[in-house]
């Protein structure tokens, strides 16, 4: 069975995709003592934006002609200086190397506008770029730059060192500006900085650099629920964590809830247009209202780890079964089944597509996958295929041949 659906893949990869006909890949059985699969990193992002597409895979960031694919500049590699993290920004992409340099492009042109060196921490919104320098620890401060000119717009009042807080998300315990990248490519809007530090959190006014409010912090792990809204947890103790929500501006408490989760799995919630997502240990996946704290639903009885969440869907995933939550209502949209002995990673969504990557026991490497987001109905897969992103129908696709491909996903 496994040669049957190499071999359709393989046919799939010379046709460049298969239609919504192709043969579904068949179900194995699971050996005893499978772990659930958790959340991975995206192995590359692309996000579209006006006339071009800005593409991110591991070290090397490319800009592509958004009509036809065709590159137009990439950023310079340096073997010894990899690229650790990349944004789309207003006009800009704006790079940091492990040196803890930062290099500012323009989006079109793919010539250098300004670099700094030793940057230290740096946080990146759609119109400002957040960094203290390197050589200061622990006496930084924090400066807010112009991301198109550099220009310096404000200089925080006191010394902060800390990981800077700018996109909604969760942030590591432990404080690495180094550490693996995450987030979003294209950066927000922001309205409050946060600097997490040692003993506390730090809200600073995006606009004017004056600090707001100041918090402990918390015991496990804290993200950005929404622009003045800060979520903490602590860490899981007999199957449950205490989740709370701090107002960024006055430092207060807001709220706090208790809430179960599965038992020796990683805790990676997630927080999508102002709701807080996460799976129950049995029998539940529930929304929170990031602003009040009120459980807005319950969705019962898919309780499968969630993978994904977008305004559009909640993405579920444990044992072959893949499954689709309308986030708004927490009703059921639809359920597909793969192999059980496969894990799913780098999941994309856009208002109609759904994108991902499943790896299979013992395989090398992975099968790209598109369905159409409403129905789950199966458009497209490659195997060795790495989905990259979602523009409207088309799905940006790296090949195995390295190859980035534009998609375009009818039905």
């Amino acid at each position: 069975m496994r040669l049957r659906m190499t071999m359709v893949a393989l046919l799939c990869l010379g046709l460049a995709g298969c239609g919504p006909d192709g043969p579904p890949i068949a179900a194995q059985p699971a050996p005893a003592g499978q772990p659930l699969p958790v959340k991975a990193s995206v192995a590359g992002r692309a996000e579209a934006v006006d006339d071009v597409i800005v593409v991110w895979r591991g070290s090397a960031v490319d800009v592509l002609e958004r009509l036809t694919g065709k590159a137009l500049w990439s950023v310079p590699q340096r073997p010894d200086d990899a690229i650790v993290k990349a944004r789309l920004a207003h006009g800009s992409v704006v790079v940091v190397r492990r040196s803890q340099a930062v290099e500012v492009y323009d989006l079109r042109a793919g010539k250098l506008r300004y670099a700094k060196e030793k940057a230290g921490a740096v946080g990146v919104s759609w119109t400002t770029l957040y960094a203290d320098s390197a050589a200061c620890q622990p006496d930084c401060l924090l400066r807010a730059f112009d991301v198109e000119t550099g220009q310096e717009r404000w200089t925080a009042p006191k010394s902060l060192s800390g990981k800077v807080m700018v996109e909604p998300g969760e942030v590591p315990y432990k404080y690495d500006p180094l550490a693996a990248d995450e987030g979003p490519l294209r950066a927000p809007e922001a309205s409050v900085v946060a600097v997490r530090g040692i003993d506390s959190v730090v809200f600073i006014d995006a606009a004017s650099g004056q600090e707001l409010s100041r918090a402990p912090s918390p015991e496990a792990a804290l993200a950005l629920g929404s622009g003045n809204v800060l979520l903490e947890w602590g860490a899981a103790k007999e199957c449950r964590v205490t989740v709370a929500g701090r107002n960024a501006r006055s430092g207060e408490l807001a709220w706090q809830v208790v809430v179960g989760i599965p038992c020796g799995r990683a805790y990676h919630p997630d927080i999508v247009d102002g709701l807080f997502i996460y799976s129950e240990p049995r029998g539940q996946t529930r929304a929170i209202e990031v602003d009040t704290g009120t459980i807005v639903w319950a969705s019962n009885p898919f309780a499968d780890p969630v993978v994904a969440a977008s305004r559009q869907a909640i993405i579920t995933y444990a044992q072959g079964r893949l499954a689709a939550i309308d986030p708004a209502k927490g009703t059921h949209l639809w359920q597909a089944q793969t192999s059980e002995v496969s894990t799913v990673s780098g999941v994309l969504m856009s208002a109609n597509r759904l994108a991902y990557t499943t790896q299979y026991q013992g395989s090398p490497r992975g099968i790209g996958w598109v369905r159409d987001l409403a129905t789950g109905r199966g458009l497209w897969y490659v195997d060795g295929a790495t989905p990259l992103g979602v523009d409207g129908d088309r799905v940006i696709v790296e090949l195995p041949s390295g190859e980035v491909r534009l998609e375009r996903m009818r039905g």
